[in-house]
């Protein structure tokens, strides 16, 4: 919200994108150990849901904040909820025990250093990179919506900011990815208690979503 020129701007985008990065992976690092194998897509889907469920509610006052007041409240209001949920989640927050006994075992005697000739047959493997493949395709569909969506029906449908359909067209499409999030985690779950196989409940289905995504688009 203090950003006034183009350096500045480019600079407060990549520390957002500095503490973006892990924090996905941090946030199914503190839940999976509270899951059980069996319900662990659905959990992390629940998990993942509130990136979506998070614009879906926001979209709304946001918008009126930007037509109102002007678009750095809107950074403002984001601003004091994220530091306000820092704030909860370090008085609610917990680790789970038995990862915490793990992680001193895992770090003091099973993994006393991680050298890059160790680490590199991990990174460059077929599972980390289909996985790298399809993560990036997955953020180029959302960053793509993103920046297509609301220029669209602005421009084309002409739309103003404070239209009710212009905030349906920004809000569904959350929900709806939101639904289909914890709909297709329950159903990851379903297939893998009935075979017991990763590749049949978890990377077919993400595979054949990729491809629907992509032909839709």
């Amino acid at each position: 919200m203090f950003v006034f020129s183009f350096p500045a701007l480019l600079l407060t985008r990549i520390a957002l994108g500095a503490g973006e990065g892990p924090s996905y992976g941090t946030s199914v690092s503190a839940a999976t150990p509270w899951l059980p194998a069996n319900r662990r897509a659905f959990g992390l889907a629940v998990v993942a849901f509130g990136s979506t469920v998070g614009p879906a509610i926001f979209a709304p006052p946001l918008t009126f904040l930007i037509v109102v007041v002007g678009w750095r409240s809107a950074f403002a209001l984001l601003g004091g909820v994220g530091l306000l949920w820092v704030i909860l989640w370090l008085l609610v927050g917990r680790e789970h025990p038995e990862a915490r006994h793990m992680h001193i075992y895992d770090t003091q005697e099973k993994y006393p250093s991680s050298r890059w000739s160790e680490i590199r047959p991990i990174l460059f493997s077929r599972t980390v990179l289909f996985s790298t493949l399809a993560a990036f395709a997955s953020y180029w569909i959302v960053v793509l919506y993103l920046s297509w969506n609301p220029v669209y029906l602005v421009t084309v449908r002409h739309l103003r900011l404070s239209d009710p359909l212009y905030l349906a067209g920004i809000t569904l499409p959350y929900v709806a990815g939101g639904i289909a999030l914890i709909a297709f985690g329950a159903f990851a779950d379903h297939v893998f208690r009935r075979t017991g196989s990763h590749r049949r409940s978890y990377v077919y289905p993400v595979t054949a979503l990729l491809i629907v995504s992509a032909l839709c688009l």
